[in-house]
């Protein structure tokens, strides 16, 4: 009898992954319609979420009146400080970082305006500043301590906007990026000298609608100088709503993709060149998922949170988590109208933001209706870090071709790499 070792490649294998538990499932209630746009996992351990409360019940991130809340837990969720900022207008915050001073910088709109605020450690305002009609989704720190916004200028339409800032909220430069009928960026990276912003352009359909593709730049620091431009009017129709670092020196792209009057989860890889690698639609996984947040994993996958639209009323928050190539490991949709504590509203609940902390766990954010009285809290998720199976690195030798006498027992011990673990024996007889 021939017993024969054959390794197949990874990634045409289903890899073992275990789904992870929920930590925990937190909202925070303010009196009124509170929603999180974004979570940083700051230095202490604790977050840091960001978003918008109201009286209204819209959920849409436009509606006035409208207040900016922000609001500091510990790493157990537990609140350490909530800030309303006063707002007699339109008024939003959508990302939150934590300065190299200890400090959070928010950007977002105020009065239909790019808008930016920083508040101390203790939640105190140290500056605010808006930089005219538009929006800002999304800020970095750079490497010399200013602040660089990305979002969208707003006239008759909108277009990509970049806006670098001193620390103190100055204006440095601002330049607006005129993409076919219009453009918007939502996700930013910081590069040797440059950066790379992430975003959608948008062209006209037949019949007048709008087609949203995705876009990327990269821009020159000093002025916001166009190195390079990822963008095809042929598609695919894809509404690119964050993005990451992939690794490798590339980036990946995260969104819906638009088809067939269905919408699905969407990854898109370009390298350092601003070409593309790969495309992921991964519709398949769920009739509508609407991606929302994306993050990288310490084995090179990716998180992503958003919204699975299963209607006709029920809206459960969505988790997919991929490889580094883009392929599933595993979704979970999370049906919180299942918990006591959660009811049926009217629209969505669901994921708008996802981060991995100093622990490699995922905390995702965004908001969920209260059994109560349907009005909608600010949202928490914590997932415990996923056990990913074994993959092997080496085998010796590589074919390797076993002569045994029948009814002759062999063992074979192989040992495999872990990311959780230093070494895995495994034996077969």
């Amino acid at each position: 009898m021939k017993i024969q070792a054959c390794i197949v490649p990874a990634f045409l294998t289903s890899i073992a992954v275990a789904q992870p538990p929920v930590a925990f499932i937190l909202n925070y209630g303010n009196g009124g319609n509170e929603k999180f746009e974004d979570v940083y996992a700051i230095s202490d351990g604790g977050y840091i979420l960001c978003g918008i409360t109201r009286s209204d019940g819209g959920v849409d991130g436009t509606a006035t009146p409208g207040n900016l809340i922000v609001t500091r837990v510990d790493a157990d969720g537990e609140i350490i400080w909530n800030r309303v900022v006063d707002r007699e207008n339109a008024a939003l915050l959508l990302s939150v970082i934590e300065t190299d001073n200890g400090s959070f910088v928010f950007v977002g709109q105020d009065a239909y305006e790019r808008y930016a605020l920083e508040l101390s450690r203790d939640g105190d305002e140290v500056w605010s500043s808006r930089y005219g009609r538009g929006r800002f989704d999304a800020v970095i720190e750079l490497k010399d301590g200013r602040f660089l916004c990305a979002g969208r200028e707003t006239f008759n339409t909108y277009q990509a906007n970049l806006t670098c800032i001193t620390p103190e909220g100055e204006l440095i430069w601002s330049r607006r990026y005129d993409i076919e009928h219009s453009s918007h960026l939502t996700g930013l990276r910081e590069l040797e000298g440059s950066v790379v912003a992430a975003g959608n352009g948008n062209v006209r359909a037949l019949g007048g609608g709008i087609r949203p593709l995705p876009l990327a730049l990269r821009v020159a620091l000093d002025d916001g100088a166009v190195i390079w431009q990822f963008f095809s009017a042929e598609g695919p129709i894809m509404n690119v709503r964050d993005m990451t670092s992939s690794g490798d020196g590339g980036f990946v792209l995260a969104g819906d993709w638009w088809g067939d009057d269905v919408r699905g989860a969407a990854l898109i890889k370009i390298n350092s060149a601003g070409e593309e690698v790969w495309q992921r639609n991964l519709q398949r996984l769920g009739r509508e998922i609407l991606v929302h947040g994306i993050a990288r994993a310490l084995d090179g996958g990716f998180i992503l949170a958003g919204v699975f639209l299963y209607r006709p009323r029920n809206f459960p928050a969505a988790v997919i988590r991929t490889n580094s190539e883009g392929i599933p490991r595993w979704s979970s949709f999370y049906n919180l109208e299942e918990d006591p504590r959660f009811g049926i509203g009217p629209t969505a609940n669901g994921l708008l933001s996802v981060v991995k902390n100093s622990d490699h766990e995922f905390v995702a954010t965004g908001l969920v209706y209260t059994a109560a009285d349907s009005t909608y809290d600010g949202l928490l998720m914590k997932l415990e870090p996923d056990i990913l199976g074994p993959s092997f690195i080496a085998w010796s030798p590589e074919d390797t071709l076993l002569q045994v006498l029948r009814g002759t027992e062999v063992t074979i011990i192989a040992v495999a790499h872990s990311d959780y673990f230093d070494n895995l024996d495994y034996i077969w007889s």
